[in-house]
């Protein structure tokens, strides 16, 4: 793992781990939970021996009732045990977040001063068997969690907040990713809520409420002519409140591949602004579609049902 800002955890209990087993507990290595101490060196003396040892039931533990100051870390790999760890989230088979602690990213100093590179909360590339429960992230500088390259991936039970008029505060981003489940989440964000980029194939989002925010957006996709490719996509009992968009589908004029089998059934969409959006001239401010692009082909969109 690497936490790549200035973090406080506001922790109520919350564990890195593969399968609940020997416990590493950050204050066994010297950190002290008050809030003001950088306990930074302590929870990398613990990663470092959880991670030197062997076995595989192995659970870095954040204690509840603390709050812990950290400085930017990396947690590297790979490990004693058959599992491999490596920054930031990478290669790693069967990873759990669980717990119910809160990450504060103090993102409002990179949005006032905009701030062009601006980290991720939580990252996750080319992870396996990933469960993420119980966490509530707030005020990401950008979007609060990212999933790419990834399978079998579960989120439940997740808060993520930011204010409405932050930039490009997404709540989950995936791409290039399959067999995605979302459910019983709250996503409160000043972007898309869940933004689906290609190479999203399988993923099932039920019960989220979301709002603020930009709905669920699939895209953009096809920027500069690149071939897209999103299918089997439900959306189900999922809860729109005072959105920018609802169901929302964007993709760029020029683009090449498909969006396929993409179900919305079943939501609700409260004082939203647009309730269904499909656009396939879709364009980012600045951006200047060129000739070539406008007598191309476009991202073809089928059997795409909103009910």
């Amino acid at each position: 793992m690497e936490i790549i800002l200035r973090v406080v955890f506001f922790v109520n209990f919350l564990y890195f781990g593969f399968v609940s087993g020997i416990d590493y507990s950050v204050l066994d290595f010297g950190a002290t939970g008050d809030g003001e101490t950088d306990d930074s060196k302590a929870f990398v003396k613990a990663w470092k021996t959880m991670c030197g040892d062997e076995g595989d039931t192995k659970t870095l533990l954040i204690p509840s009732g603390q709050t812990f100051l950290l400085q930017p870390l990396q947690f590297r790999g790979p490990c004693g045990s058959s599992s491999v760890i490596q920054v930031p989230f990478l290669s790693v088979n069967g990873l759990s977040i669980i717990g119910t602690g809160t990450i504060n990213g103090f993102g409002s100093s990179f949005w006032e001063e905009k701030i062009s590179k601006r980290p991720t909360v939580l990252q996750f590339h080319n992870c396996n068997t990933l469960n993420i429960s119980g966490i509530t992230s707030i005020d990401s500088p950008r979007n609060h969690i990212s999933i790419n390259n990834c399978d079998k991936v579960m989120i439940s039970n997740i808060q993520l907040i930011a204010p409405e008029t932050s930039p490009n505060t997404d709540g989950i981003d995936i791409a290039a990713s399959t067999n995605i489940q979302i459910s019983n989440s709250v996503i409160s964000t000043g972007d898309d809520c869940i933004a689906l980029k290609t190479g999203s194939v399988n993923i099932n989002i039920t019960e989220v409420v979301c709002g603020p925010g930009h709905g669920i957006s699939i895209g953009s996709l096809g920027d500069k002519g690149q071939e897209a490719k999103v299918e089997n996509v439900q959306v189900t009992h999922c809860t729109f409140n005072k959105t920018t968009n609802g169901a929302r589908i964007k993709t760029w004029k020029g683009g090449e591949g498909y969006v396929k089998h993409v179900y919305f059934e079943h939501i609700t969409i409260i004082d939203g602004k647009n309730p269904i959006i499909i656009d396939q001239q879709y364009k980012d401010k600045g951006h200047r579609v060129l000739e070539s692009e406008e007598n191309s082909a476009d991202v073809a969109i089928s059997n795409a049902q909103i009910l």
